[in-house]
């Protein structure tokens, strides 16, 4: 799923940074603490540096590890729990880890620092961060995997008091991955700003306006304060690769006092950052991703997979990926890649040909019914908005305006005379790809106006319109897949947790039994008649990413996240 927002920065004047600096800290050695397959992620120090805690799935499930810093045995402080427990944060008293954790319906949890006692202090909550005082605790609404990837709904802060379990909220536009400054000053964050840049920003414990660290077309995430106050470590892809970067800042105003500069270490992607409290040690995570291509066979009659997966491209990072409609070819993005391009292939994997390549970002693509133009998403209008390219990469153009801006995810209809566009925080939008020019006003969709936020992945025709399914997303539950009625203007809830929802034709025309679609590790098909689900094949222990079907519905092509993730410690000189 690609959706990506455009968020409006509010308050101070903006701080812009945009020079690195030729002075640089130098990490003067590494030792590697994790080499277990799959990922270690999410390092927390104790506050002697003696010892820290990590989430790894090595298991299946996330559980959350403790080491000794200079050793390599783990203890797992979660074994008795089946459900993901992971986004460890060691109190700074160094008695306690709150944690994000799955079991009993999700929320935020609090155990000793041994594993004892774990209880739940709220039914939400992701990425939790200590106050130095070790009596609170902020955390975001929502969470992510990859931060080039992430997107709506908004994210917002919360702070929970321990001593009485009160909340509050902190007034931020869109706001995640917190960190608590050391003297208690002012949390750090990041979160999308205007053109769906991914930018640091802090704001002040108590509350305010907040005021940005960076503002410049770099991903800037994971911000982690210096035990003194004085910098922000966070990490960056603006060297080039995924890498350490720190500025200067004042933390009573959270204003930065200079231009960031470089603390490389030498990993190609570095995915988490934690600090000791001597100023010179920190722990960070070497990481490699990439959404590889595979197949299956598919009985659609009989709904079932056939047969084992196998590799069409494990090479090349494909992510969303949709099939011409002679099923000769697929159009794909790549979503995660530095630079995020379109790319056309044989159904072999062969041939592989670049469609688009610029420095914006171009996403999910949708190929045309009559195979002649491909729809995708771009932020090369300043502002995410529907294009239109042949397949040949001749002429491109806009389907929306910057009136329109923060448009998602957009579908054709069958015929192809329509486009039913996502639009953050908005409600759906009907576009006609046959005008010249993009229209100003283009139609909502009927009977959504309460609906949330919603992403549609599949439009089959049928009466009056015909049934598009997508899913609605909420910060405060799972996706929900839900089915568009276009004749009656309603939205039917299902009341499934998943994403990706795919329509199966073959034999099953209106009003449409059977759809396919993703959760997590899992690919399901659903009986809408029989209200039932059942696993047509797994990915474990990877995600998968996106589906698509060929037009017969005899195979099924999917991308999965392969990831894998190993903790470093590393000195700094100065």
């Amino acid at each position: 799923m690609v959706a990506v927002i455009a968020c409006a920065v509010a308050g101070a004047a903006w701080y812009v940074v945009r020079y690195v600096s030729r002075s640089a800290p130098l990490p003067a050695n590494f030792q590697r603490l994790t080499d277990s397959p799959g990922e270690e992620n999410f390092p927390s120090l104790s506050p002697d540096g003696k010892q820290f805690v990590y989430a790894s799935p090595r298991l299946g499930n996330w559980d959350i590890y403790l080491q000794r810093t200079g050793g390599s045995l783990s203890l797992n402080l979660t074994r008795d729990c089946l459900q993901d427990d992971t986004q460890p944060s060691l109190s700074p008293d160094g008695s306690r880890i709150v944690f994000h954790s799955e079991r009993d319906g999700g929320g935020l949890f609090l155990m000793e620092s041994t594993g004892e006692n774990p209880r739940r202090i709220s039914a939400r909550g992701y990425l939790p961060a200590w106050s130095p005082d070790s009596r609170r605790i902020v955390y975001s609404s929502d969470t992510f995997i990859v931060p080039s990837a992430r997107g709506a709904p908004l994210s917002r802060l919360h702070i929970l008091d321990l001593s009485d379990g009160s909340e509050r909220s902190l007034k931020t536009d869109d706001a995640i991955q917190p960190n608590w400054s050391p003297h208690g000053d002012r949390i750090a964050y990041w979160g999308l700003s205007a053109g769906g840049h991914r930018d640091i920003f802090t704001v002040a414990a108590s509350g305010g306006p907040p005021v940005p660290v960076t503002a410049d077309d770099a991903i800037d995430w994971y911000p982690v304060w210096s035990p003194d106050g004085g910098r922000l470590y966070f990490l960056s892809d603006r060297g080039g690769t995924m890498n350490i970067w720190r500025v200067a800042i004042d933390e009573h105003s959270g204003r930065a006092l200079g231009a960031p500069e470089p603390v490389t270490v030498p990993a190609q992607y570095v995915g988490s950052l934690a600090f000791g409290l001597d100023g010179k040690t920190l722990v960070y995570s070497e990481t490699s991703q990439r959404n590889k291509l595979a197949r299956i066979g598919f009985d659609s009659a009989g709904r079932s997979a056939v047969g084992p997966p196998e590799w069409i491209d494990a090479e090349h990072t494909v992510s969303d990926l949709k099939f011409s409609p002679d099923g000769s070819q697929l159009v794909s993005d790549t979503v995660g890649d530095a630079t995020e391009d379109l790319w056309v292939m044989n159904a072999d994997g062969t041939g592989r040909r670049r469609l688009i390549s610029d420095a914006h970002r171009n996403r999910a693509p949708e190929w045309s019914p009559d195979g002649k133009e491909i729809l995708f998403l771009s932020d090369r209008g300043g502002n995410y908005g529907i294009w239109l390219i042949r397949v040949d990469g001749s002429g491109l153009r806009p389907l929306t305006t910057p009136r329109t801006p923060n448009m998602q995810r957009a579908l054709w209809s069958p015929d192809g005379s329509r486009v039913l566009a996502a639009h953050y925080p908005g409600i759906p939008l009907i576009l006609d790809p046959s005008l010249t020019e993009p229209s100003e006003n283009p139609i909502q969709a009927p009977g959504l106006q309460d609906a949330g936020y919603l992403l549609f992945s599949s439009w089959v025709a049928g009466p009056r319109g015909g049934l598009a399914i997508g899913e609605t997303l909420s910060r405060a539950a799972s996706d929900e897949i839900v089915i568009y009625k276009f004749a009656d203007a309603a939205l039917e809830r299902t009341h499934i947790d998943g994403w990706n929802g795919r329509w199966l034709t073959a034999g099953n025309g209106p009003p449409y039994r059977y759809f396919v679609f993703l959760r997590g590790s899992d690919c399901l098909i659903y009986d809408r008649t029989l209200k039932r689900e059942s696993r047509l094949f797994s990915a474990a222990p990877n995600r998968i990413y996106d589906f698509t079907m060929t037009p017969d519905e005899h195979l099924i092509y999917f991308t999965q996240t392969v990831r894998d993730a190993d903790l470093w410690l590393a000195r700094l000189d100065r």
